[in-house]
């Protein structure tokens, strides 16, 4: 008698806890099992790849990827998702998937200074990035038989001497 009002007992809360759990979880297997891995590149107006754009979902966070090295990319959408391509360098842009599984983007740079390049001892940079004094020389001057680069720009930038 106590085995059949346990069962009973346990019937009864499992078909009451039943619906409260299950709507949840059916939804939560509904949207995972309706993600496509959508891939594809992203490059510049040059056909450039773009290395680390930021790749996420429209309105999901916590969800996203980023361009490797040769502007590729990979990340599981809804097929009616919309993703965010994101740069610190180009203007951002929304890209509907629309059941597409392969994306190319093209992004298009943002106005600005970022084309002033800076030459440097170690490699170049940016003009913006540097700190310090800079100075212009006119590659016209410099052509006069020396032995000694040092030599030639004495006189033409401070801090440079014999």
């Amino acid at each position: 008698m106590r085995w059949k009002s346990y069962c009973r007992i346990c019937r009864y809360l499992l078909f009451m806890l039943l619906p409260v759990i299950s709507p949840a979880q059916a939804q939560n297997a509904r949207s995972a099992a309706n993600e496509v891995p959508v891939s594809g590149t992203v490059k510049d107006k040059l056909g450039a790849p773009i290395p680390g754009v930021s790749v996420t979902i429209f309105g999901k966070t916590g969800k996203g990827s980023s361009s490797d090295e040769k502007g590729r990319f990979t990340i599981q959408a809804d097929p009616k998702s919309t993703l965010v391509f994101s740069h610190i360098n180009y203007i951002e842009q929304t890209v509907p998937v629309n059941n597409t599984i392969v994306l190319d983007v093209v992004l298009e740079a943002k106005e600005g200074n970022q084309n002033e390049v800076v030459v440097v001892g170690y490699g170049k940079s940016k003009r913006i990035s540097l700190v310090g004094a800079q100075t212009s020389v006119n590659v016209s001057e410099l052509k006069q038989p020396v032995a000694n680069i040092s030599t030639m720009l004495a006189g033409r930038i401070a801090g440079v001497g014999r």
